[in-house]
């Protein structure tokens, strides 16, 4: 239990804050703003967020460990196969397999299985970030009516190139974001 109490600490930590998109030019409508101000998830949102965090987190590190396990069973398979071919033979008649094999084990990349389980598992270690990108939606709509376009498109190009709020938004956020930042390029004459 205090495991599990300790790896929702570290779950909750791991989100974005709206800090990190803070503007480098200067804001003529500060009121625009105040929605970055304080965003937070509800109590019952952060357990919740917490609990799905730690289980995606244990899930993934468990199949990137299996991703682990195949790669080390390919890379000994062979080495031990080479091993029995040079035994079984006195020795002799394995030259050539022993370069074959160490030549495509230098061309493969022995740890594909276990990159490709950690790339594809991202999502699951996901902290729940759709809160932060209402709320810069929100500032950069304000910005947008308010005239000052370059700010508004800025503040959601921040959002879209951030890692984790692309990697870790939801389908449906990532849809509001892009309608949102095609209406912020459309400039009113």
């Amino acid at each position: 239990m205090k495991y599990l109490f300790l790896f929702s600490l570290v779950a909750c930590s791991s989100a974005p804050s709206v800090k990190k998109f803070s503007y480098a030019q200067t804001i003529n409508h500060q009121e625009c703003l105040k929605p970055l101000e304080n965003v937070s998830l509800p109590f019952p949102q952060k357990i919740q967020n917490a609990v799905l965090q730690t289980t995606g987190l244990t899930g993934s590190l468990l199949v990137t460990s299996m991703g682990v396990v195949s790669d080390t069973v390919v890379a000994s398979g062979g080495i031990a196969g080479l091993y029995l071919c040079a035994d079984g033979n006195g020795g002799h008649g394995c030259g050539d397999l022993v370069g074959v094999y160490f030549g495509v084990m230098e061309d493969l990349d022995l740890l594909w299985t276990t990159q490709k389980a950690y790339k594809g598992t991202s999502a699951w270690r996901c902290p729940h970030v759709d809160h932060i990108s209402r709320a810069m939606r929100k500032a950069s709509s304000c910005l947008h009516k308010n005239g000052e376009y370059v700010a508004a498109f800025e503040q959601l190009d921040r959002l879209e190139s951030d890692e984790v709020m692309e990697t870790c938004m939801s389908d449906v956020e990532k849809e509001k974001v892009q309608n949102l930042k095609t209406e912020v390029l459309r400039i009113p004459q």
